[in-house]
């Protein structure tokens, strides 16, 4: 599939790595399908470029990053429009918002995007947990970590019954 956009100039993105989002993104239920792309080498973040709407990109990063552990509760909705299994592999990744200040960067920890990596489907969930938010502000989580911590760094996803 090729996509043509002014930022990224023509792309031709497999089929296989085509990310299908059935019910789109909040607030863009309209587009469907994105293609996630190396932002640089030296990042940990991603571009998340709409193939329906090529000049529409996101900026994403997984939460790990900068949370260590992060922990996404699931619907049973979310897992049947997922068609997760016990054993899917998922992606999960969060909408980062860079101000004019980098350092105020923040993302959407509220509000992740939990991917199928097997069928390519994905799905942003909105999670009712105080411990997260829209405005997530990444560096200052960052500082506030002690790097001599031995946290293990990971992604926990289960289903809220």
């Amino acid at each position: 599939m090729k996509l043509k956009s002014r930022r990224f100039g023509e792309l031709n993105i497999p089929d296989e790595k085509v990310i299908t989002f059935p019910d789109g993104l909040l607030g863009f239920p309209e587009l469907k399908k994105f293609a996630l792309l190396e932002h640089s080498d030296d990042t940990p973040l991603h571009w998340l470029v709409s193939i329906d709407e090529p000049e529409l990109a996101f900026v994403v990063i997984e939460p790990t990053t900068f949370l260590g552990e992060y922990k996404v509760e699931l619907t049973k909705l979310d897992v049947e429009k997922l068609e997760l299994e016990e054993d899917t592999e998922t992606a999960v990744l969060t909408i980062v918002v860079i101000p004019e200040d980098p350092r105020e960067m923040t993302a959407n920890t509220k509000g992740p995007l939990v991917i199928n990596v097997e069928k390519m489907l994905g799905r942003q969930v909105v999670m009712d947990n105080d411990e997260y938010s829209v405005k997530h502000k990444i560096f200052q989580h960052v500082k506030d970590r002690n790097p001599k911590e031995s946290t293990e760094e990971k992604v926990v996803v289960s289903v809220a019954l």
